[in-house]
């Protein structure tokens, strides 16, 4: 009888089944931003503004203000085509990437 008590004991601690510990996993999924419809109007640059008659220091100060005018016009450009293309590593579905070019012989 005690073996069976001690026995039965036992038994139940069988009986229940471990706790499952739900962790929440989070993934990171690529989103994709439409194209831009529009670029930004290129600036009106300072060597534009030039003439023949300009002297020496002039004709160089207009083209530091040009290059940074470059610098400023490039970044807007970059920033708004930025959403044009996938990340890094990320591949488009064969029927969506236009760039694709078919070996010579396929159809």
């Amino acid at each position: 009888m005690k073996y069976l008590a001690a026995l039965a004991i036992l038994l139940l601690g069988c009986g229940s089944s471990p706790r499952v510990i739900e962790k929440p996993v989070y993934v990171d999924v690529p989103v994709v931003k439409p194209c831009v419809r529009s670029l930004p109007a290129e600036p009106e640059y300072e060597t534009s503004r030039l003439t023949a008659d300009d002297d020496t220091d002039t004709v160089a100060t207009a083209y530091m203000v040009e290059r940074e005018q470059r610098k400023i016009y490039i970044k807007q450009l970059q920033s708004k085509l930025a959403g044009c293309v996938p990340p890094t590593g990320w591949v488009l579905p064969r029927n969506q990437n236009p760039t694709e070019t078919k070996p010579a012989g396929f159809r």
